[in-house]
């Protein structure tokens, strides 16, 4: 069963997880389709835009060692659980990432036990590092489209109340990832693959919501 949902993920194009992830945003309901189309490929592009500018910089290189040539703390710690999430990776202004091998290991030893092709021999903790990388970005960069487009929610008067989607920085990193990796997937495939051994039920229904929003994202485009 988890392989077919794996494989059918890993068919998905971008857009329909960027559906997906618009509609986990607190401030889904601020923003129009046609609003979210644009913003889905602004942030996309802001995402690529970075990677090719990381690579134009120091060359091509593993994601460590990216990673060692900007400074970043790298800690390896074997879990974190918190109460409502399982944590695969973090990253802490200034400069510190976390990585949760033991919770990515359990992902990996699934794929490799289902012959998930192009993901058992795929590195899956690189992936969140770099997914992970382009949040150091975010932080260090100020005049990132993640950062400069904002949305009004309110207005009184001349003054505008305005405040950044969640959702734009994850698509941006998942772009980001796809394209420094040179992945031929959605990095948010792993939002399912490596919840699965953890809480079964929970990543059910992560999947099926993807899937859902390919219907909608055909019929609505967002």
């Amino acid at each position: 069963m988890i392989k077919k949902q794996i494989e059918t993920l890993m068919d998905l194009p971008d857009e329909v997880f960027g559906s997906y992830l618009f509609s986990q945003d607190p401030l889904k309901g601020k923003v129009s389709n046609e609003k979210k189309k644009e913003i889905f490929q602004n942030a996309k592009k802001c995402g690529i835009e970075m990677s090719r500018e990381l690579k134009r910089t120091y060359g091509e290189c593993t994601i460590d060692e990216y990673i060692n040539k900007l400074n970043i703390e790298l800690t390896y710690k074997e879990s974190h659980n918190g109460l409502e999430y399982i944590y695969f990776g973090t990253y802490q202004n200034p400069n510190e990432m976390t990585i949760y091998s033991e919770n990515i290991q359990k992902g990996k030893d699934l794929a490799i036990k289902e012959k998930i092709a192009n993901l058992e021999k795929a590195n899956l903790q690189d992936i969140v590092k770099a997914h992970e990388l382009f949040h150091h970005f975010e932080e260090e960069r100020k005049d990132l489209y993640v950062n400069t487009n904002k949305i009004t929610l309110w207005r009184l008067g001349k003054y505008e109340h305005k405040s950044k989607l969640v959702s734009q920085a994850e698509i941006a990193s998942m772009a980001f990832a796809k394209d420094l990796l040179n992945l031929n997937f959605s990095p948010n495939v792993l939002d399912v693959l490596l919840l699965y051994p953890h809480n079964e039920d929970q990543a059910e229904q992560v999947y099926k919501s993807i899937v859902n929003h390919q219907s909608i994202n055909s019929k609505e485009g967002f």
